[in-house]
C-alpha cells in the first residue's frame, strides 16, 4: 500500500529558514564590510596622523636649526618643552587633525624632537634626533656637494650635504685613510654676524707705486671717531702695515684694491679686536704676526692672487663671507686661515694651497669648472674650528625613530 505525505505545509517554513539564513548572511557580510570600512577609516586617520606628526617634527627641528637659541631653552637632560597646538585644515577650512611637537634634550648635544599628531582622537607619535656639531674639525664642509680631481690632496675630513666625487666618480671613504668623509649630511650653519654698515664712505687711503704708507695706527669707522674709507688702494710694490698691537682697529672699506707685488701687513695683539670690513677685496701679499687675530670681514667679493697670505703659528686670520658673497683662490696662490661662509662660494684653481678650514655654500673649481683643483692643489686642516669661538656650530638631523 503506498503512503502519500501531505508537504503542503512545508513551503513556507522552508522559505523562511532561506530567509532567516540569507538575512543572517548579509547581516555578516555587511557587519565585515563596515568593519573593513571602519578599520579602512582607522587607518587613513592613522596615516593623516601619522604624517601630521612626522611634518610637524620636521617643521619645528628646521625651525631650531635656523634659530639655534631654541635649543637653549632646554637647559638639562630630561627637560622638555610642548609647543602649542597648530591646526591642520583642509582648503574648505575643515579641521583635519593637529599636532603638538615636544623637544627633549637627551644629551648635552643632542634633542629629540617628537611631533604627535591626532585625528578623530587617533594619535600617532613620530620623533627624529637633532644634533648639534660642537665644533667641526674638518678641512671643508660644503651645503652642496663636492667634485675634486683625482691629484688633489686633502687632509682633513670632508664632510658634505651631498654627494662627495673624485673626478666625478662618487665615493664613501676619504681617498686619504688618516681622515674620514661623511656626505649627505645638511649642516645648518648660522649666519656670520657682520658690522653694521657706515651711512657713508667718504674717506680714501692711496699708498702710491714703491711706496711705504704711514702705518694704520687708529680706529676708523662706526662707533669711532674717525670715517670709514670710500677705498684704499696700494699701488705696485707699496706696503702698508696695520698695527693693533697698542689698540684695537676698526677699518671699514667699500674697496680695498691691492696692485702687483704691493705687501700688507697686519700686526696683531692678543685681546685687541684688529677688524676689516670691505665689499670687495683685491688681496695679493699677506703677512700676519703677533699672537692675535685679525678679522675679514667680505660683503661681496674677495679675489686672492699670488703669494697671498703668510701667517705666524700665534696669530689667526678670521674671514666672514656674506650670504651670496664669492671668494675666489686664483690659480697658484695660497692662503692660511679660517673662512666661514656657509651661504657663500669659494672657488679654488689649479696648484692653489689652502691652509685651514672652510665652512661654505658651494666650493668649486676654476671659473668654467666644477671640477675642484688639479695636479698640486693642496687643502690642509691647519686650524681648528675651536678658535673661531661659536658657540656651536650648526645642527643636523641624525634619524627618524618610528
Amino acid at each position: 500500500m503506498k503512503l502519500i505525505r501531505d508537504e503542503k505545509g512545508m513551503a513556507m517554513p522552508l522559505a523562511l529558514m532561506v530567509l532567516v539564513v540569507l538575512t543572517l548572511l548579509g547581516f555578516a557580510l555587511w557587519q565585515y564590510s563596515m568593519s573593513e570600512l571602519n578599520n579602512a577609516v582607522r587607518e587613513e586617520k592613522r596615516a593623516r596622523a601619522y604624517y601630521i606628526a612626522r611634518a610637524g617634527a620636521e617643521s619645528v627641528a628646521r625651525h631650531v636649526m635656523v634659530n639655534p637659541e631654541v635649543f637653549d631653552l632646554i637647559p638639562e637632560i630630561d627637560d622638555a618643552i610642548t609647543s602649542v597646538t597648530i591646526e591642520y585644515e583642509t582648503g574648505e577650512e575643515i579641521v583635519v587633525g593637529d599636532v603638538e611637537v615636544e623637544l627633549k634634550r637627551i644629551a648635552s648635544n643632542k634633542i629629540e624632537v617628537t611631533g604627535i599628531g591626532e585625528v578623530d582622537q587617533i594619535i600617532q607619535r613620530v620623533s627624529l634626533i637633532l644634533e648639534t656639531q660642537e665644533e667641526f674639525d674638518g678641512v671643508v664642509y660644503a651645503t652642496d656637494g663636492l667634485n675634486f680631481q683625482e691629484n688633489v690632496t686633502v687632509n682633513g675630513d670632508i664632510v658634505s650635504g651631498g654627494l662627495v666625487k673624485w673626478q666625478n666618480e662618487t665615493i664613501t671613504e676619504h681617498p686619504n685613510g688618516d681622515y674620514t668623509l661623511r656626505d649627505n649630511t645638511i649642516i645648518h650653519w648660522p649666519r656670520p654676524d657682520f658690522p653694521e654698515p657706515a651711512e657713508s664712505y667718504p674717506g680714501i687711503i692711496n699708498i702710491p707705486s714703491n711706496a711705504t704708507g704711514t702705518p694704520i695706527t687708529t680706529v676708523p669707522s662706526g662707533d669711532y671717531p674717525n670715517d670709514p674709507y670710500q677705498s684704499v688702494t696700494m699701488g705696485n710694490n707699496s706696503k702698508l702695515t696695520i698695527n693693533a698691537s697698542t689698540n684695537a682697529i676698526f677699518l671699514d672699506t667699500q674697496v680695498f684694491d691691492m696692485d702687483q707685488n704691493s705687501h700688507l701687513t697686519l700686526v696683531t695683539k692678543e685681546g685687541h679686536d684688529l677688524i676689516i670690513v670691505v665689499d670687495s677685496m683685491i688681496l695679493r701679499k699677506l703677512t700676519i704676526i703677533g699672537d692675535g687675530k685679525a678679522k675679514l670681514y667680505v660683503r661681496n667679493s674677495l679675489n686672492v692672487q699670488t703669494p697671498a697670505a703668510v701667517v705666524d703659528d700665534d696669530a689667526l686670520l678670521e674671514v666672514y663671507l656674506a650670504e651670496g658673497c664669492v671668494m675666489t683662490m686664483q690659480a697658484n696662490s695660497h692662503f692660511a686661515g679660517l673662512v666661514y661662509g656657509p651661504q657663500a662660494i669659494v672657488t679654488i684653481g689649479g696648484n692653489a694651497d689652502f691652509e685651514g678650514s672652510m665652512i661654505v655654500s658651494q666650493l668649486l673649481g676654476s671659473i668654467g669648472s666644477t671640477i675642484i683643483g688639479s695636479a698640486g692643489t693642496y687643502l690642509d686642516h691647519k686650524y681648528s674650528w675651536g678658535k673661531l669661538g661659536l658657540d656651536y656650530g650648526g645642527y643636523w638631523m641624525v634619524h627618524w625613530i618610528q
